[in-house]
């Protein structure tokens, strides 16, 4: 998600609205721009990876103890720096798949990577391969497909696309790296305010209460990532629609990808919470048994942190990222700080609500006034004469 510092997701956005503008230059020269700065970064993770791993015990350093499994360890640790600078850049091809809407496509690219990383594997372990030779079928495998999506993609499907140094252009890795470096902050952001709980319940409540709700977090987790999955489909959609300056299609799909969002969240969480505790007693074989509270306060953390995904989505791929900006930071501080008070307070179901309350007040319903708004504030300008916007 880190590696390409947001490039990807930024190449997203340029391919969306070259698309809309129907400007195969600008697509091509967005790609090979992209294309070097991921390029640079894997030689620089490449070069300080291995780096770090020839000049220092890693497999020490995370707990192995074996002489036999250290050496091991630290070649496996080796390769997989390797394997994954080499990957990295072929992570692109895929943006390219979705900055041109084309998700059925990506999908069966991404999906053979994983039944062929996850097969060869298998393979690996009947033949009772070393570690070095699991990490090359972890990395190496996806990579390799990867490098084959790249083939088809520029040499036969969309030629004109094909990177070249002469289409590196200056601007647009200007454009690509702060639009990238936004996009990247906010993420990260985001993931360490949601990594937090198990640092949280560890600290006030004992290591022993972490199992048990991470274990009810991760059946709402299913609910979370269905419902960014469905909201990201629509990605290079908003992009592309927003170059065109299709308004209507936009809070069309806007407002639609939000009713089903909530709707799906509200239905998903009244199963969990009826079903719930059953669900956990025989995914853990009778080992986990938590009360009907907590399921009720996560299931409504869950709602609340996740329905603003559409809202997200939209604001991501039109590259305003000025509101998220200012409020991802605000309320991840809010949460973090609300989480410690109500964890004291509520036991593990603080630790839900502190989440919520944060979320609800300063993010998500913020988040869909401004949407609101914007689409006001897009309609007026949009229907000015262009004598007028000048």
């Amino acid at each position: 998600m880190f590696a390409d510092i947001g490039v990807g997701q930024g190449l997203v956005n340029e391919l969306s609205k070259a698309s809309g503008n129907e400007d195969r230059i600008g697509a091509a020269e967005s790609v090979s721009s992209a294309l070097c700065a991921i390029g640079i970064a894997a030689i620089l993770l490449l070069i300080s990876g291995l780096a770090l791993a020839v000049g220092n015990d890693l497999a020490a350093f995370i707990g192995v103890r074996s002489p036999q499994v250290v050496a091991e360890t630290n070649s496996a640790i080796m390769v997989y720096v390797t394997m994954f600078s080499f990957w990295l850049p072929f992570t692109l091809v895929s943006r390219v798949h979705v900055g041109f809407q084309e998700g059925f496509e990506n999908a069966i690219w991404q999906t053979l990577a994983s039944v062929t990383s996850m097969g060869a594997q298998l393979i690996a372990i009947r033949l009772q391969g070393d570690l070095v030779t699991l990490v090359i079928c972890l990395c190496g495998v996806p990579a390799l497909v990867g490098f084959a999506n790249g083939v088809y993609l520029f040499r036969f499907q969309k030629p004109w696309l094909m990177p070249r140094v002469a289409l590196v252009r200056i601007d647009k890795l200007k454009s690509l790296l702060r639009t990238g470096l936004s996009l990247f902050w906010l993420q990260l952001i985001g993931t360490l305010s949601l990594q937090s709980d198990n640092i949280i319940i560890a600290r006030h409540l004992g290591v022993d209460q972490v199992a048990d709700y991470s274990v009810v977090v991760r059946l709402f987790n299913v609910m979370g990532q269905l419902a960014l999955m469905a909201s990201s489909q629509l990605w290079g959609a908003y992009g592309e629609a927003y170059a065109r300056r299709d308004l209507e299609w936009i809070r069309t799909a806007l407002w639609t990808s939000n009713a089903r969002t909530i709707g799906g969240l509200m239905a998903g969480s009244i199963c969990l919470i009826l079903f719930g505790q059953q669900a956990l007693r025989w995914w853990t074989n009778d080992n986990v048994h938590v009360s009907i509270g907590l399921i009720v306060c996560i299931a409504i953390a869950t709602v609340v942190t996740t329905m603003g995904y559409p809202c997200a989505i939209f604001l991501l791929s039109t590259n305003n990222l000025k509101f998220g900006a200012i409020v991802t930071p605000i309320t991840a501080i809010a949460t973090f700080a609300a989480k410690i008070v109500f964890v004291q307070h509520m036991g593990p179901s603080g630790l839900a609500l502190g989440a919520a309350i944060p979320h609800l007040l300063l993010n998500s319903g913020p988040q869909f006034a401004y949407c609101r708004g914007l689409l006001t504030r897009l309609q007026r300008e949009w229907q000015l004469p262009a004598e007028a916007r000048s």
